[in-house]
């Protein structure tokens, strides 16, 4: 701090302690203690300097109750609530206190003298009891936090179980999706042996009904030409010529075919005029034979 500011501060105090010394005299604390009425006692001028406005009547019972408190007073160096409820003096904020005032700090309860010995022990009590209770809610307090920590604990156990769980479960399921992707790959290459062996299958039934056509038709045409043969009678030594065109046989095994009625009548199949005859002299033939008959 500077010089200055050192001369200014010292000023000051001495400018306050002069007003104080001029100001605040004995006389002018005597006259505060009359003019507020506490000395000489004078409860209705005291009442006035309260904030609350007390009726007469209160204040007369106030009046009367006086001598009670001052040898409370005198013996306890305190006035107790309990005092007050037997004097019936109402607290006008007891619906808004939490603690009674005896259970309140020096300053809030109502007239103590602080080296009174039951002040003195009202208080340790209140001390000891608000320490009890201190104790009793830091242990309440330990005993959550304790609570939590096991609760957290426990969480956290379940928590690892859980996970392990989980990857067991994915363990296993990725085990079963291999085995079934191998079982897919199995099923899928069964499926194309199944195709290739069904293509066979249709293929060999193919070959089967084609060979099977091929021996009807064999067969169909070896009776068509069984049928020719009993119906023309092709014969090695039966005819030689044709008996239309007078034509030889041209390859000389003699399988011109015969009349089967007359047995006299040859045809040359390679020209259809001699057919065609040859078919006419059947029918005729057959139907002279049919009368016969």
């Amino acid at each position: 701090m500077k010089a200055k500011d050192r001369r200014k501060r010292t000023e000051a105090i001495v400018i306050i302690d002069y007003c104080f010394q001029n100001i605040y005299t004995a006389g002018t604390y005597a006259f505060g203690f009359k003019q507020s009425g506490c000395h000489p006692l004078s409860l209705s001028q005291f009442v006035r300097q309260c904030t609350t406005p007390y009726s007469e009547d209160m204040v007369d019972l106030i009046n009367c109750a006086l001598p009670e408190l001052e040898n409370a007073f005198l013996k306890s160096h305190m006035i107790p609530e309990d005092l007050m409820d037997r004097l019936n003096i109402p607290n006008i904020y007891a619906d808004t206190e939490k603690r009674r005032k005896d259970e309140k700090v020096a300053w809030q309860q109502r007239a103590v003298l602080l080296s009174g010995e039951e002040f003195l022990a009202t208080q340790l009590s209140i001390r000891a009891a608000g320490e009890a209770e201190a104790k009793r809610a830091a242990k309440a307090k330990q005993e959550k936090v304790d609570r939590e920590a096991a609760l957290r604990s426990q969480v956290k156990e379940i928590k690892l179980d859980s996970i392990k769980q989980v990857d067991a479960m994915k363990g296993k399921l990725n085990a079963s999706e291999a085995k079934n992707k191998g079982l897919w790959e199995e099923n899928k290459a069964l499926k194309s042996k199944l195709k290739v062996a069904e293509k066979a299958t249709e293929d060999l039934k193919k070959a089967c009904d084609h060979d099977k056509n091929r021996k009807i038709t064999k067969q169909s045409r070896n009776s068509s030409s069984s049928a020719s043969s009993s119906a023309f009678r092709d014969e090695n030594n039966v005819a030689v010529h044709c008996t239309f065109c007078l034509g030889p046989c041209p390859t000389g095994k003699h399988q011109y075919p015969t009349c089967e009625h007359c047995n006299t009548v040859h045809a040359c199949k390679q020209r259809g005029e001699c057919f065609n005859l040859f078919v006419k002299h059947k029918e005729a033939c057959l139907k002279n034979h049919s009368s016969l008959l």
